[in-house]
């Protein structure tokens, strides 16, 4: 057990090599200043700093006066109008956080870091306690050690990995509270504990209610056992009646408006500019399309694929070869035969497509894989049965809950792997018992499959390699890399030029197309609250904002004299 536990550590380490590179290279962007300003307790625009920004009789303010102190209900009203309530769990642990060690980039990612790589140890309690395996514990480690989904949003201010880990805490208690109970014992910390998990995977991400709808299908389907149903249902007092003070008197009391606008602002966008794959009107087309290459990166062994594998010629000699493949593995009896078969099916199709050869014959390796994965699945009986089943359940039903959304909203833009990326660690559970299958078949098959599906995990590398350099649209949502944090090295400028009777003058962007000349009441303010995250806490330094400027910051002199520190150009770098 000891060379176990050390493996289990070197994977960590792994695990921390691959999530820190290039952590603070890319400035934050998106909802990631969402969470930073959610943590930081100001609400973008300034709805608690009016006093600030928007005092006729007093145009400028300093660092000293944003830093004004802050208390809990500036929390709940940055988080409500933000991010609808949701995360709070994440954006008041980030609050501290950054209290601790800074709010550089890096830093805030740390969080997100910790959480990915405290997740490995917690998948192989888990796996060893569903399945008394240590040895299949510590593969699905390994697995999840490389999941890009993992790696991904380890690089993101956002509250996704510690959902996960949290989530998958919850799962494991669950499983907990099911042993106690067929050993009649009287679990009641556990059920406690559970109840308590839940309600702090609620706080971390609203959308994690379907994992608790799906612990009761599981009890529905599996639990005979009625004091197991009557604690299960106790303990999900505790986080029914924590989600109604939030949803009523905390920072989620916007949620559900928020909700309805955000929705019909999506809606509106879909039907202007509908961008299949991202945001379209929900069509059963545009759904699967945007849903397809979720559930392929949901399945290790594929993952990636998507993308990369084009033309309808090519996909359709795929799904020959592989029908093919399995049929005469199943049914032809001569062991020669069997072999010469599937070989010249292999050359064949090989010859066949028209590009991307190898991937598309790892991509047949894959899905020959999930066939084993579930001929595996049927084999089980009793307990073994009943946990297989349940990793289905949880690895992968959570993916047609996706389709739910979009009928609902009637729009694909939820249509995210993020918003089920809490089944991720069920699905490596399955690629793990997948491959302990494959390893009680004939040398023939599995040596060259494994060959395959190492592979496979060139191109794994690779989709890592993309989240590194900034330009993994599928996990990072962005195609070109950003530049290092603007807002970061604008506070540095002006630390190290700025004299007394100096000005800094901050643009106010309000779009491309906007008129920049109409003087209102309320202008954007969002350029000089992210610069002033970063300069010091007591600075008296003296600054504006000039809302008939869209771009440039500015150093103005007391002689008059002024310097550009910095140009956004439009969108360009507000990422």
């Amino acid at each position: 057990m000891r060379l176990h536990y050390l493996f289990l550590f070197l994977l960590c380490a792994v695990a921390v090599a691959i999530r820190i590179v290039n952590l603070d290279a890319h400035g934050i962007g998106g909802d990631e200043k969402n969470s930073f300003f959610v943590s930081q307790f100001v609400p973008m625009g300034g709805a608690n700093q009016h006093e600030v920004f928007f005092n006729k009789a007093k145009p400028y303010f300093t660092p000293a006066e944003f830093w004004k102190e802050k208390g809990i209900a500036d929390f709940y009203d940055a988080g409500a109008r933000i991010d609808n309530g949701s995360s709070a769990a994440h954006a008041l642990l980030l609050h501290y956080w950054t209290n601790w060690f800074g709010v550089g980039d890096g830093t805030l990612r740390a969080l997100s870091v910790l959480f990915s790589v405290l997740l490995i140890p917690l998948i192989f309690v888990f796996v060893r306690s569903v399945f008394n395996s240590p040895n299949l514990a510590l593969g699905v480690a390994a697995l999840a050690t490389i999941e890009p989904l993992y790696v991904g949003w380890s690089q993101v201010v956002r509250t996704y990995t510690m959902t996960f880990f949290f989530c998958l805490l919850a799962t494991y208690l669950f499983f907990r509270i099911l042993k106690a109970e067929e050993a009649r014992q009287r679990p009641v910390g556990l059920y406690v504990a559970y109840g308590l998990c839940a309600f702090l995977c609620l706080m971390c991400h609203y959308s994690v209610f379907t994992l608790f709808a799906l612990h009761g299908l599981i009890v529905l389907l599996f639990v005979r056992n009625l004091r197991t149903w009557v604690g299960l249902a106790l303990a999900m007092v505790i986080p029914t009646l924590g989600m109604l003070w939030w949803l009523k008197a905390g920072g989620g009391q916007y949620a559900f408006r928020f909700i309805e606008d955000s929705k019909n602002v999506y809606n509106e966008m879909a039907a202007k500019n509908p961008q299949v794959g991202y945001l379209a009107p929900t069509t059963p087309f545009n759904a699967i399309i945007q849903l397809v290459p979720i559930a392929i990166n949901h399945f290790l062994p594929i993952n990636g694929f998507f993308d990369v594998l084009e033309g309808k010629r090519n996909w359709l000699i795929l799904a020959a070869a592989t029908v093919g493949i399995l049929g005469i593995y199943r049914f032809v009896r001569s062991e020669r035969i069997k072999q010469g078969a599937i070989l010249g099916v292999l050359v064949v199709a090989g010859l066949l497509y028209s590009k991307t050869r190898l991937q598309f014959t790892c991509f047949t390796a894959g899905l020959l894989l999930l066939a084993v994965l579930i001929d595996d699945t049927m084999r089980q009986r009793g307990e073994r049965r009943r946990a297989y089943w349940a990793m289905w359940l949880l690895g992968m039903v959570p993916l047609a809950f996706l389709l739910v959304y979009a009928v609902q909203d009637q729009n694909t833009f939820r249509i995210q792997h993020k918003y089920v990326g809490y089944s991720m660690a069920f699905a490596l559970v399955l690629v793990a018992l997948a491959l302990r299958a494959l390893w009680t078949y004939p040398a023939w098959v599995k040596y060259p499959m494994a060959v395959l599906l190492l592979c496979q995990l060139g191109f794994v590398a690779n989709t890592i390699r993309h989240v590194w350099e900034d330009r993994s649209p599928r996990y990072l949502l962005y195609a070109n890399p950003r530049i290092a944090n603007p807002y970061r090295s604008i506070a540095q400028t002006i630390e190290r030029q700025y004299v007394a009777g100096d000005t800094i003058v901050y643009p106010s962007y309000k779009g491309d197309d906007a008129d920049y000349t109409v003087s209102p009441s309320f202008y954007p303010i969002i350029d000089a609250q992210l610069v002033n995250f970063y300069l010091p806490k007591t600075a008296t330094y003296w600054q504006r904002v000039d809302q008939h400027e869209p771009n440039k910051v500015l150093l103005k002199k007391a002689d008059g004299r002024q310097q550009v520190l910095f140009d956004f150009k439009g969108a360009t770098y507000r990422y």
